[in-house]
């Protein structure tokens, strides 16, 4: 990877730092949200006759059978599982809807390979930190985030960035109603994660020696740490040494010695309350599909996928829920 100046390295303010992580943030969330609608319309293109004329006549039933499927795609996404049969059932079993092979077959067609969520966060790594955006830089940083890299796919997204950056992401969902309410859906779940890593990264700047760390190189930490959690590496997942290590790793992709300091203050920042963040699509879905949200509606569905969150972490993430849902 080309070595390039970090971009925050000089002398700006922590509320100009802060004002341009909260974009990248909110940003982050919007690309990954195109993305997943893309690869949703592109399975969509694949389908029988059946399914894709009852999609655009707005057929009721078949969309409200649908939905699940739709739901599950994005929620696995979102927390960085692979959208693949066995992970699709747990999760409608999660749900108490009963899989249907007409239905798994199109969940089959989604091409959301080798975890394409997580190439998104690694795009806006590159950006924030002053590096070139190709498919080479881009294989590096899924490699040092501790994924096994496929160019083909790296590509696929740089290709989608320079789309979304030109303006959006062109899809087609067969119908307007439906890619509207799945819009809305999916926009405001992106909204809720972007405002729960803006809590966290308020917490980070009200640190009583924030500027000494700034000052020492504090922001390439934080901003790997924002991309591991994007892509779903969060500390409840990994554990916090491997997430220490990914963070490390991403920081030398730059050409950065690792100061050991850094490492330690992120450790002495307890973000295991990040984990929290895999509740957010988790309450989406259970909204989606008219479901309850509570905290024990909330935790069977992240159960049915091996994400054994403690029901306090549960809670704070159902809080924080209720507490933003009217502005979103």
């Amino acid at each position: 990877m080309e070595e390039g100046k970090p971009a925050y390295y000089g002398n700006k303010t922590v509320e100009e730092i802060r004002s341009d992580l909260v974009s990248a943030i909110v940003t982050g969330a919007d690309f990954m949200t195109q993305i997943i609608i893309h690869e949703l319309g592109e399975a969509l293109s694949k389908q029988n006759i059946f399914i894709r004329m009852g999609m655009r006549v707005a057929g009721k039933r078949i969309k409200e059978e649908m939905a699940p499927y739709i739901g599950t795609v994005f929620f696995l996404s979102f927390i960085g599982k692979e959208v693949n049969y066995e992970n699709v059932r747990k999760v409608l079993l999660g749900l108490n809807v009963e899989p249907r092979n007409r239905f798994m077959e199109f969940v089959a067609d989604i091409d959301l390979r080798n975890n394409i969520v997580a190439y998104a966060p690694a795009i806006l790594f590159l950006k924030l930190n002053n590096l070139e955006i190709n498919t080479l830089n881009i294989v590096n940083v899924v490699k040092a985030m501790g994924y096994s890299p496929d160019p083909s796919t790296a590509k696929h997204v740089f290709e989608l960035y320079k789309e979304y950056a030109g303006g959006g992401i062109k899809s087609d969902l067969g119908d307007a109603e439906t890619e509207n309410e799945l819009r809305k859906f999916t926009g405001n779940a992106a909204k809720l994660e972007a405002a729960y890593m803006v809590w966290e990264l308020d917490r980070t700047l009200e640190h009583e020696n924030i500027d000494k760390y700034l000052r020492r190189g504090l922001i390439p930490y934080l901003i790997a740490g924002g991309v591991l959690i994007y892509a779903g590496e969060e500390i409840s997942v990994i554990g916090v040494e491997r997430f220490l290590e990914y963070n490390a790793n991403l920081v030398r992709a730059l050409g950065i010695a690792v100061d050991p300091g850094m490492l330690d203050f992120m450790k002495s920042m307890n973000y295991q309350y990040t984990s929290g963040f895999h509740c957010i699509p988790a309450i989406y879905l259970l909204l989606s599909l008219g479901i309850e949200v509570n905290v024990e509606s909330i935790k069977k569905l992240l159960d049915s996928v091996g994400l054994d969150m403690s029901i306090e972490l549960v809670g704070f993430a159902h809080t924080f829920y209720m507490d933003h849902k009217d502005r979103m």
